[in-house]
């Protein structure tokens, strides 16, 4: 009776232990698949930091160059405060960049002139 304990102990034992084996086996293969998808993640998400970084990139530039064009025009501040959708605002700028020779019909309104001051003050 002993003997038979004995031996179902220590099946029982090795059970434990294959059981648990297989546990963290799994848990590894898990953990890998989870390390992996996290990889991919990082990597998806730098790619698309990079990306945001270039479109940042371009955009400063283009900030840039509409500032160093528009010092030229707009010199006088107003006080005057007045609300402009910004649609309006980005077809005078376009209008403005394509056909820099109109610039000067285009800002005799000084609610734009405020708000491309405001922009260069930035």
């Amino acid at each position: 009776m002993l003997l038979l304990l004995m031996i179902m102990m220590t099946m029982m034992t090795m059970m434990m232990m294959m059981m648990m084996m297989i546990m963290m086996m799994m848990m590894m293969m898990m953990m890998m698949m989870m390390m992996m998808m996290m990889m991919m993640m990082m990597m998806m998400m730098m790619m698309m930091m990079m990306m945001m970084m270039m479109m940042m990139m371009m955009m400063m530039m283009m900030m840039m160059m509409m500032m160093m064009m528009m010092t030229t025009t707009t010199t006088t501040t107003t006080t005057t405060t007045s609300k402009v959708n910004s649609r309006s605002l980005m077809y005078h700028m376009t209008l403005y960049l394509t056909f820099p020779d109109q610039s000067p019909s285009i800002f005799k309104n000084t609610s734009h002139k405020i708000l491309l001051t405001k922009l260069i003050h930035n």
